[in-house]
């Protein structure tokens, strides 16, 4: 047991918050569908349209949730592991509907690049994991996280959105010669 002043206790509290990058997992042989998230989510124009996707699938009005499911498929289809936990990133609504920012954003991925979109319910991170390894999915998605420890089996998107925990503390409501 070691006591600690103010700002050591502040400097432990901060080692210990893990900044989180949530984006897509994409099989590792699959470069080519990696670039293409990739450059959509760098798309100056497809940034102004999600920005305004975000606010639709963060806000209340559930009359305006919905989805332009209309592809081509002319260049196949993306089986896309999703886990449907995560409102207001994918979700299943009371109908069954499939939805979210998360999902919107693959819908757009989709028509843009001429494919069609299977997605297939996943419960776990691990499981995601598998089915792009076995090759049953292409893309792991549903507040997917960016995991170093996993880079070598999966390639990963950039970050769609960082995100973590954050501590508020008083400071003058902590103590000197804390026990840590």
């Amino acid at each position: 047991v070691t006591k600690l002043g103010k700002e050591e206790i502040l400097k432990k509290i901060s080692d210990l918050v893990e900044l989180i990058q949530i984006g897509f997992g994409v099989q590792k042989d699959n470069k080519e569908l990696t670039e293409q998230i990739n450059n959509l989510l760098q798309d100056k124009n497809y940034l102004t349209i999600m920005n305004s996707e975000r606010a639709k699938w963060l806000g209340i009005n559930y009359l305006i949730k919905t989805l332009d499911r209309n592809l081509t498929g002319e260049n196949g289809t993306l089986n896309v592991s999703v886990r449907l936990k995560n409102e207001p990133y994918s979700y299943r609504d009371e109908n069954g509907n499939i939805l979210g920012s998360e999902i919107s954003f693959l819908y757009a991925l989709a028509k843009q690049n001429g494919y069609n979109l299977n997605l297939i319910e996943a419960d776990t991170y691990d499981e995601q994991i598998r089915c792009l390894k076995n090759k049953s999915a292409d893309i792991a998605a549903g507040f997917f996280q960016i995991r170093d420890d996993k880079r070598d089996e999966i390639n990963f998107s950039n970050p769609m959105y960082p995100c973590g925990l954050i501590a508020f503390i008083r400071y003058e409501n902590l103590e000197d010669n804390i026990e840590w």
